[in-house]
């Protein structure tokens, strides 16, 4: 096999992996050192701070993933003086698999009997804090706690029509160490349509942001680590 001149292969693949779209993970660690001196790591992070990885997983046994558009918001509260936070995680799923003409590996269900075009996805949600209720179009819904890669993790299926919009909202809350700042990353799941990432940061009324203004709002797509000073404001 002939296979193709390395610095031919970098510029193939530089501008997806520039935009995260791929990425790999190794179990041997000098494997896993080389990726990340590439900067196609794609192992599990780790955070000082807060940390938020939302991942979803096609279990519908076709390809209809491939039509999936994601939209983020991740709305933060900061409560320095007690070293809490509360968050509000906004995930909008678009299914864009609208055309009934689509291949049937694309957009069929084998036999798990969803309607044809039904994108069935599995939501999960990494974050160290505590789920306090979780929605799917304003319905209650059960997430499954687990612990995995050192943090919690929260995880249910979802179902979006052909051309419809999923909105499921989780409410998180907990302890974190805000005596100086606050810390945010927020690796992206590689996905074929680009996520939209908006996030939202916002102080008590005794801390103001340090050189921003509050609430911070920015909008990313690609992973972010977020670092915000705080500093008690003037009068408080």
């Amino acid at each position: 096999v002939d296979f193709p001149d390395p610095w031919d292969l970098d510029e193939v693949f530089a501008e997806v992996v520039k935009e995260e779209r791929l990425v790999i993970a190794a179990l041997d660690p000098d494997e896993q050192e080389l990726l990340t001196d590439l900067g196609i790591d794609g192992g599990f992070p780790e955070s000082e701070g807060d940390l938020l990885s939302v991942i979803t997983q096609n279990a519908g046994q076709n390809k209809i993933d491939t039509f999936l558009q994601r939209e983020i918001s991740y709305d933060v509260t900061v409560d320095a003086f007690d070293g809490r936070i509360e968050s509000v995680l906004t995930l909008d799923l678009t299914n864009l698999a609208d055309d009934p003409n689509l291949p049937a590996p694309v957009i069929g269900n084998n036999d798990q009997g969803f309607p044809l075009g039904t994108n069935v996805s599995e939501i999960t949600v990494y974050s160290p804090l505590v789920l306090e209720d979780a929605t799917v179009d304003g319905e209650p819904v059960g997430f499954q706690g687990f612990e995995q890669f050192g943090v919690r993790g929260y995880s249910a299926l979802v179902e979006i029509a052909p051309g419809a919009t999923a909105t499921v909202v989780l409410r998180l809350s907990g302890p974190l160490d805000l005596s100086e700042r606050y810390f945010l990353r927020m690796p992206v799941q590689p996905t074929v349509l680009p996520d939209q990432i908006e996030l939202r940061v916002a102080a008590l009324d005794d801390v103001e942001l340090s050189g921003r203004s509050t609430p911070w709002t920015e909008t990313v797509t690609t992973s972010a680590d977020l670092e915000l000073n705080l500093e008690l404001a003037p009068g408080g």
